[in-house]
């Protein structure tokens, strides 16, 4: 059993490293990259035998840790898919606008520096609108999480395997 479950993780580490990331880079945060490994590896833990207390317990926490994985893929897959609705970006765009032109109507006897104040402002408000949308796609765009992590572990799993 422990052979058949260190080679089905290291499938699915290769499947979410080949497969599923470049997908979600890409904007497919389906995931069907890697349900033929899930579904091994839960097959790997259906067909296990269990005969002591203790390979019991290991089975349980094995199980938990299952589950886990899959909760952590889930929520992976979910931020990949998922962005400000397009009512927020509406706020806040529309909010800015509003911010940057609202100091327009007021008077000044020094128009340079009220040219400048209100430069300065757009410029910050333009900046965290960027941030915004750098951060909007965590797993796409310029400001993307690698997946360095899933890497380390599949290069550990390999290591164990010789």
């Amino acid at each position: 059993s422990r052979a058949a479950m260190h080679e089905a993780l290291v499938a699915y580490a290769i499947a979410v490293i080949d497969g599923e990331w470049p997908a979600m880079l890409a904007g497919d945060a389906s995931g069907v990259q890697t349900n033929d490994e899930i579904d091994a590896l839960w097959l790997v833990v259906y067909t296990m035998e269990i005969t002591t207390l203790q390979e019991a317990e290991l089975y349980d926490a094995m199980i938990e840790q299952l589950i886990q994985l899959i909760n952590h893929r889930r929520e992976r897959l979910e931020d990949a898919g998922s962005g400000l609705l397009s009512v927020m970006w509406a706020v806040m765009i529309g909010g800015a606008l509003l911010t940057v032109l609202f100091p327009c109507l007021f008077g000044v006897e020094n128009g340079i520096i009220h040219s400048l104040i209100i430069a300065t402002l757009a410029a910050s408000i333009g900046l965290l609108l960027f941030v915004a949308y750098a951060l909007d796609r965590p797993f796409s765009g310029d400001m993307y999480v690698p997946p360095d992590d899933m890497t380390v572990v599949l290069d550990r799993m390999l290591e164990l395997e010789h």
